[in-house]
């Protein structure tokens, strides 16, 4: 399958980024007992995929680059979305744009890698 990639990307949009995936694991983690057998199995791959992102952006914001390259497989392409989808309470007018564009992005490329579409 095809990687989703983005250039270009500022320091600030990678830390917004890695927060919001981290409260985004946080809330499913919550559900993970209320749930039935395929929510509960689809939540424990979101969670593991969106500690891994979590830890790789960090790793990112751990170096001196004050511009990065992105890249996710199709899966963490989708875990970004989703966490981009949620409307969490409290974001910042500068989270709201960053998850904004980054759900438009993922969400056009998915739509393009979808046959039929």
């Amino acid at each position: 399958m095809k990687t989703i990639k983005f250039t270009k990307v500022d320091r600030d949009e990678v830390a917004v980024l890695q927060a919001e995936l981290m409260y985004y694991a946080q809330i499913e983690r919550l559900g993970l007992h209320h749930w039935g057998i395929d929510d509960f199995l689809n939540a424990i791959v979101a969670v593991d995929t969106a500690h891994r992102l979590w830890l790789s952006l960090r790793k990112k914001l751990e170096s001196d680059s004050k511009i990065f390259k992105l890249q996710f497989t199709a899966t963490e392409a989708v875990i970004v979305c989703k966490c981009c989808f949620w409307l969490r309470d409290g974001r910042t007018e500068y989270q709201k744009f960053v998850a904004e564009k980054y759900r438009n992005n993922i969400d056009e490329i998915l739509k393009s890698l979808t046959p039929g579409q």
